[in-house]
């Protein structure tokens, strides 16, 4: 297969070379990565401009840092170091800094935000400091709504509501899964500060 460049600019202006492959989609392989519910998630990266790799992580670093001081972190009984490992891995885990990722279920880009959620944040789901910022927010409602970083991230993935139900974090396997591999990188990223 021939493969072609196609120059774009990202969101910060900086010119980046796409490979073109006919009007072919790029897929990330995350199905084959794992067996689990989350891991089946397919994420479909078109040729459009993104944020790579360290860009990505430069601005989910920073959008963390720009919630540092909010209340919720505190009520939840996490450090700043710990909100913004928590937020990484979050983010990781919902999208592996694919910045125009789009979930089988309708979520959209970073902070893999639905439509519905964006609109009610007021932000451009399409826009990734926009969702970004939309995910912090919504994350940081859950932190300040259940004081607990493991009901915070059950309420992002599964919704506040299915918490409220079961009193907890709900029987889904994938909300279960989601809950746990994000710790599990969040100590991995607790142990480098």
């Amino acid at each position: 297969m021939r493969l072609s460049a196609k120059s774009r600019q990202d969101v910060a202006g900086k010119l980046i070379i796409l490979p073109k492959r006919g009007r072919e989609t790029k897929q990330t392989g995350l199905e084959t990565a794992s067996r689990s519910t989350a891991g089946r998630m397919k994420l479909v990266v078109r040729n459009e401009p993104t944020i790579h790799g360290g860009d990505a992580l430069r601005n989910v670093r920073a959008t963390a840092a720009r919630y540092q001081y909010h209340p919720a972190i505190k009520a939840a009984g996490l450090t700043r170091n710990e909100w913004a490992a928590l937020f990484q891995a979050m983010i990781w885990q919902e999208s592996r800094f694919v910045v125009n990722a789009r979930s089988h279920k309708g979520a959209i880009g970073l902070a893999q935000l639905m439509p519905g959620t964006a609109r009610m944040l007021g932000v451009d789901p399409n826009d990734p400091v926009q969702n970004l910022d939309g995910g912090a927010r919504y994350l940081l409602t859950q932190l300040q709504n259940f004081r607990s970083p493991i009901l915070a991230l059950a309420a992002y993935n599964a919704g506040p509501e299915a918490v409220r139900k079961y009193g907890g974090v709900p029987p889904y396997p994938e909300t279960r899964d989601y809950v746990v591999r994000i710790f599990s990188r969040h100590e991995q990223l607790m142990s480098r500060y």
